[in-house]
């Protein structure tokens, strides 16, 4: 059966507890296909997404995060066919069990790993706040509010 759809992916430009971007692909059994449109996402209950110009950087890490996904299910599978099936005696198939359970973590902290892309740069943050009608001093407390900030003014006030 095969589902034809739309679903947000690629969430970049995050501003916690505020917005983030995503956009919106025509998706075949939930696989990103064609990218259709970008949305400003509010994180507030009841909010219709906002549509803004299409964001590559949402495009580039839904594709991203999708062939890591789909390089992690491959591995499995691998691993559960050579081994469920028994093509690789259990003596002798334990450094590729071993490389490829190292591969699967790999993969999985990778994926985890273009999340930490996903915040928002503070003059994004402000530009999509004005699209949204948040003032500018909501998104600020955000990013005041970041201990890199407070070691960094810290650093300054001592040096």
């Amino acid at each position: 059966m095969i589902h034809i759809g739309s679903t947000l992916y690629g969430k970049v430009d995050h501003v916690p507890g505020l917005f983030h971007v995503a956009t919106d692909f025509l998706t075949i059994n939930l696989i990103p296909v064609i990218p259709r449109g970008s949305y400003l996402v509010l994180e507030t209950p009841d909010t219709e997404p906002i549509a803004v110009p299409l964001r590559w950087k949402s495009v580039l890490f839904a594709l991203v995060r999708f062939i890591l996904a789909l390089a992690a299910l491959i591995s499995s599978l691998v691993v559960g066919i050579e081994f469920f099936e028994k093509r690789v005696p259990l003596g002798d198939g334990w450094p590729l069990l071993a490389a490829l359970t190292v591969g699967l973590v790999l993969l999985f902290l990778c994926f985890r790993w273009t999340y930490s892309f996903t915040r928002a740069h503070p003059l994004k943050a402000l530009e999509w706040a004005r699209i949204a009608n948040i003032p500018p001093e909501v998104v600020a407390q955000y990013f005041v509010a970041d201990p890199r900030v407070d070691q960094l003014l810290e650093e300054l006030n001592h040096g």
